[in-house]
């Protein structure tokens, strides 16, 4: 389990200890009554969220935040993407994708070599049999962000900015064709 200074908790360190009867839950109030004299924690607002900054990471320090780009003035906020080249695994490519985006400069954690989802968009229905495929499938990764930052000089996209849930379902496209069903598919997947 999380382990917790002993002063906080008395003899226990950990609040997940099954044998300790004495576990309590204790409210906002009473944790921060306990942190020692002169001790306050930092905001959870930051002068980025005041200002609307949305190229740091030094914001909604609440939520969860992703990487979005927009590749040009005119195209939907996305998710770094590319295409899988001959040979190449999900692993693979989601390194090679972010290091194109990013750079070398940040550290990144890569959760896992299987995809978080999949989002699979059908070619209408002339383009089928043209195209020899149903349509197009997009995996996505799941990545953390470890330290450092986006390089502004490396990334290739027209823009960037660090989103929460809400802040990435609200740029989705509603008139593009399945625009409520991506709305959903993304407020789910994150």
């Amino acid at each position: 389990g999380k382990q917790y200074p002993p002063e906080l908790f008395g003899d226990s360190t950990s609040m997940l200890d099954e044998d300790d009867s004495d576990n309590k839950l204790y409210t906002d109030e009473e944790l921060l009554s306990m942190l020692p004299e002169g001790l306050v924690p930092a905001p959870r607002v930051t002068e980025a969220d005041k200002s609307g900054d949305v190229k740091t990471l030094d914001r909604k320090l609440q939520d969860f935040v992703f990487l979005t780009v927009q590749e040009d003035k005119e195209a939907d906020w996305t998710f770094p993407t590319a295409e899988l080249n001959e040979g190449e695994n999900f692993y693979e490519a989601s390194k090679r994708i972010m290091e194109s985006t990013v750079g070398t400069d940040m550290d990144i954690y890569y959760v896992s070599n299987a995809p978080l989802a999949v989002e699979v968009s059908p070619y209408p229905e002339e383009d089928r049999e043209k195209e020899g495929y149903f349509g197009v499938k997009t995996f996505f990764m799941k990545v953390q962000h470890d330290e450092g930052a986006v390089g502004d000089d490396v990334m290739p996209q027209h823009d960037f900015a660090w989103l929460n849930r809400e802040e990435y379902v609200e740029r989705i496209d509603l008139s593009a064709k399945g625009g409520d069903n991506r709305k959903n598919f993304f407020h789910y997947m994150l």
